[in-house]
């Protein structure tokens, strides 16, 4: 068939082949999406946003005055809840591995997920909305924050 004779759907069936074969959706991706969509837990839970980066903001003087060096600011910003977080180097022995302060506004007691390609753990959060992950990995991570009789949060994933 001639590719100018190929209605909208041929084509997008064909891409979608030529898609699958020549960039395929690695296994751990797809194996996440299902099981995220099997535990409800895309619909019940809210979306905390990336609003601001220091590593990305480089005219923001404010990272100067805050962050350590080597350190990064970053805040997740949901309808709900902000959550603050600071990672700087680990005083693990292990290579690149990070120390994550955080704070959650409004400040209040939190269960905070910890979520890595890999698994999880969980930490807590203060009466103030305070915690700490002291030997985080590097790689991508996202947190989950649940909050004493608030609704769940999700972080977007970052790199770290």
């Amino acid at each position: 068939m001639n590719e100018m004779s190929l209605s909208d759907d041929e084509l997008m069936a064909e891409l979608t082949l030529l898609a699958a074969r020549f960039d395929p959706v690695p296994a751990e991706v797809v194996t996440k999406a299902q099981s995220s969509y099997a535990s409800g837990s895309a619909w019940d839970t809210a979306l905390a946003k990336l609003v601001y980066d220091s590593t990305t903001d480089q005219n923001d003087t404010r990272a100067l005055v805050r962050a350590g060096p080597g350190a990064r600011d970053l805040t997740f910003q949901a309808p709900e809840l902000t959550i603050e977080v600071e990672i700087g180097p680990s005083d693990s022995s292990r290579q690149g591995h990070c120390q994550i302060l955080g704070q959650l506004v409004p400040a209040g007691a939190a269960s905070i997920e910890v979520r890595l390609p890999g698994g999880s753990f969980l930490v807590r959060a203060d009466d103030l909305g305070r915690f700490a992950v002291e030997d985080a990995p590097p790689g991508p991570i996202s947190l989950r924050c649940t909050p004493a009789g608030t609704a769940t949060t999700d972080t977007e994933w970052i790199l770290i």
